[in-house]
């Protein structure tokens, strides 16, 4: 007679994994948008605040840093954030980082030393990289294939809007104080609740093993590398449309605000719906949008350096910004799309470090362009002359693989 075999742990049948669904994707979209308060929620009182702080040493120094060293901040720790998300957790990370930005980013309500300020936007960036690495993380544990690229999508096109919303709440919030747009931080508390109640840990924290799994993906990271550098690439474009437009305008002699403010929104505008319209082509293969979005930025940055009519660099600036606005989250989205669920902090901490980077080094390499050319005109120029040797080198590549392609495909009898 056959013994009965008592049931085990190893035997019962394994609790189904927790699924993510609309509420998970709607709540880390949310969160992302804390990554342009950052950015642009100052912009319009930084007159002001120097106005506050005349006399100050290195004035128009602190003054610049106040506004750009968030992004070098993110750009430093957003690796060494995902480094640390794959170990402890990305949920983990998101929450120490959001408790942190919204502190920090409301001490400048109390301070009145500008390199304390200084300081606390620096904690501001460090608690950035690891919200805007842990967000992304989770958002490409939580879901799979083309769900996954919609989510990463929607997350660029709605940040891409909330800055335009956000510039604008900085701007009348400033009517009544410098200080009353850092109350724009306690967003990250309110979001605070609904991330602790909705999202949770993927249990790839507990049940993988970062080593073995770092040494099978080894061949991956040439390909990692080489979208973080068009990513750099796109950033810097991004930043020109936004801040270097307006210098290149001066130049050509148009001093009107207004006027500078309406080219400027074709190119923030052109940002946004490229990113919105590209929610829409998910189905289309990686290689074709990327060589789409690069031949659009090189022809309307080549536009906008060529013909000084406003109406012409208007729809330059809209050309340049629909291909970067798709480009970014296409890059976003290879970037993530194959990598092992153990190293997805990392690679896309790598990601987010090279967006950011390419923001706070915008200003010096236009400076340095523009030194070497002669005018910022001829600085558009080189620009537009980069993009388009990259959107040749893509086209090149897109030929080989599609003819590799080709070849690999069955004979049909």
């Amino acid at each position: 007679m056959e013994g009965r075999v008592s049931p085990s742990a190893s035997n019962l049948p394994a609790a189904p994994a927790r699924q993510a669904g609309l509420a998970q994707g709607l709540v880390l979209v949310s969160v992302s948008w804390l990554a342009v308060v950052a950015a642009g929620v100052l912009a319009p009182v930084l007159p002001k605040m120097a106005r506050h702080f005349a006399g100050a040493p290195m004035l128009g120094l602190m003054i610049g840093f106040v506004a750009t060293i968030p992004a070098l901040a993110v750009a430093l720790f957003s690796i060494p954030v995902g480094h640390i998300s794959d170990r402890v957790g990305a949920r983990r990370i998101l929450v120490v980082g959001m408790c942190g930005y919204g502190l920090a980013g409301l001490l400048p309500l109390w301070l009145d030393s500008l390199p304390a300020i200084v300081a606390s936007r620096f904690a501001v960036g460090i608690c950035e990289a690891a919200v805007m690495t842990a967000s992304t993380t989770l958002i490409s544990l939580y879901f799979s294939g083309l769900q996954r690229d919609r989510w990463l999508a929607v997350q660029v096109a709605s940040t891409n809007v909330m800055g335009v919303i956000v510039v604008l709440g900085g701007g009348f919030a400033g009517e009544h104080s410098w200080r009353a747009p850092f109350l724009a931080y306690s967003i990250a508390i309110v979001l605070l609740a609904p991330v602790l109640l909705v999202t949770f840990e993927p249990e790839r924290a507990t049940k993988a093993a970062p080593a073995a799994t770092a040494q099978s993906f080894k061949s991956g990271w040439p390909l990692v590398w080489t979208y973080c550098g068009l990513t750099f690439l796109v950033s810097v474009t991004v930043y020109t449309l936004i801040v270097q437009l307006s210098f290149l305008l001066t130049e050509r002699g148009v001093l009107n605000p207004s006027a500078i403010g309406s080219v400027i929104a074709f190119g923030a505008g052109g940002i946004g719906l490229g990113s919105i319209v590209n929610t829409g082509l998910l189905s289309v293969p990686t290689r074709y949008r990327l060589l789409a979005s690069l031949v659009l930025m090189t022809g309307g940055i080549a536009v906008m350096a060529l013909n000084p009519a406003l109406p012409a660099t208007g729809a330059g600036g809209l050309v340049a910004g629909l291909g970067a606005g798709c480009a970014v989250s296409t890059l976003l989205c290879a970037t993530v799309s194959d990598v092992p669920a153990a190293l997805k902090g990392r690679v896309t901490g790598a990601w987010t470090a090279a967006m950011f980077l390419g923001q706070f080094l915008n200003p010096p390499i236009f400076l340095g362009l523009v030194r070497l050319s002669g005018s910022y005109a001829a600085a558009f120029l080189v620009l537009s002359g980069v993009c388009g040797a990259v959107a040749i080198g893509a086209g090149v590549q897109t030929l080989l693989t599609h003819g590799r392609t080709t070849e690999r495909a069955p004979q049909r009898g």
